[in-house]
């Protein structure tokens, strides 16, 4: 049985658009992997994905405005956690990679208690960091 994953790209600024397209890029289209990106005004992922992953790709555009944030910080749950549950269930996927930030608590504890695993490429960094000598 394949274990589908889905990975999470929540920014596309600071140096991560091409950290992250340079990786999913190495991925094909027959390998069992998804792609959420959160995408802002630039549309970088958008630009930079190659073609053939595009149709395993979901682009979220989010607002990046001050109004958006005050709305997030009210209300807790996006759209885009919605979306992302429900794209989850539909493919069937197993394991959530948040490939460049800790994602949403929120998510993560939703992720969970439908039984679909969460890693994050910051958590295990950090983990590195603090486990290593000296």
């Amino acid at each position: 049985m394949n274990k589908d994953t889905l990975i999470i790209a929540t920014t596309s600024y600071a140096g991560m658009g091409p950290y992250v397209s340079e990786i999913v890029n190495c991925f094909g289209y027959e390998d069992s992997i998804y792609f959420f990106f959160y995408e802002t005004e630039d549309l970088y992922f958008t630009k930079n994905i190659k073609p053939e992953l595009k149709s395993k790709s979901v682009f979220y555009r989010f607002d990046n405005s001050w109004f958006h944030k005050l709305k997030y910080l009210l209300f807790k749950k996006m759209a885009a956690h919605q979306q992302i549950l429900r794209f989850c269930q539909e493919k069937n996927v197993s394991v959530v990679h948040f490939i460049n930030g800790p994602g949403n608590l929120l998510l993560i504890k939703d992720l969970k208690k439908k039984g679909i695993k969460t890693i994050s490429s910051s958590m295990v960094c950090l983990k590195v960091l603090i486990q290593r000598p000296g």
